[in-house]
C-alpha cells in the first residue's frame, strides 16, 4: 500500500522538477526571491504529500491502481485541487 502511495508523491515531485528544469535558462540573476521563502518549499512539500494522500485516498476506496496511474495522478492532484477551489457550490432554493 505504500508503495502506490510513493508512485503518487513521486508524481507531485516530478511536477515540481519540471517547472525548475523549465526556469533553468531565467536564472543567470540567481533564483527568484520566492524560491528563498520557507513558505514556498513548505507549500511545495505539502503538494507533494497531497499528491500521495489523493492516492491513498483512492486505494482505500477499494479502486486498484497500476504505479503508472498513480504517478499519472500523484502529477495531476494540483491541477485537480484547483479545479476543486473553482467550482462553484450548486445553488439549493429552501422553502
Amino acid at each position: 500500500m505504500y508503495e502506490i502511495v510513493l508512485y503518487g508523491m513521486g508524481g507531485g515531485l516530478a511536477i515540481e522538477v519540471l517547472y525548475w528544469w523549465s526556469k533553468r535558462e531565467t536564472f543567470d540573476n540567481g533564483l527568484p526571491s520566492y524560491a528563498k521563502n520557507y513558505a514556498y518549499w513548505v507549500t511545495t512539500l505539502v503538494m507533494v504529500f497531497l499528491s500521495g494522500g489523493l492516492i491513498w485516498v483512492y486505494h482505500r476506496s477499494g479502486i486498484e491502481l497500476k504505479p503508472i496511474v498513480a504517478f499519472n495522478l500523484g502529477a495531476s492532484t494540483p491541477s485537480i485541487l484547483a479545479a476543486f477551489t473553482k467550482a462553484a457550490p450548486p445553488k439549493i432554493s429552501i422553502g
